[in-house]
């Protein structure tokens, strides 16, 4: 919420409140009344491109990508080296993904490699 005010010499500033009433921005003192509107649309402006921000590194932390490591022993003895990549450092992920793709294998180990 923002609050338009004028001092008692004429000044004019904004102050900007949190929804509890707790207040977050003072502004400077403006000549006139459109040089304070101009300061509280530039404060609009910021905050909303801070929330375009946040909402841009919530969705690039939920597209990393994760790589695992798997080391195996199939039926007839022999090991294998294989890397898959899941959406979420969840090694239980990695795992089931893995056992879909060779449900033959009877020993494997899984390392976390890297994040992408």
């Amino acid at each position: 919420m923002i609050e338009k005010k004028t001092r008692k010499n004429g000044l004019h500033y904004f102050v900007a409140k949190a929804h509890n009433g707790q207040i977050i921005v003072y502004s400077e003192d403006y000549a006139s009344e459109a040089a304070r509107d101009n300061g509280i649309a530039s404060l609009k402006r910021i905050v909303e491109q801070e929330i375009a921000n946040d909402i841009w590194m919530a969705r690039e932390k939920e597209t990393k990508k994760y790589n695992y490591n798997f080391l195996y022993k199939d039926k007839k003895g022999e090991l294998g080296n294989l890397t898959i990549t899941v959406n979420k450092k969840d090694s239980e992920e990695a795992i089931a993904k893995f056992e879909y793709i060779y449900p033959h294998i009877v020993w494997r180990r899984v390392e976390f490699i890297e994040e992408i």
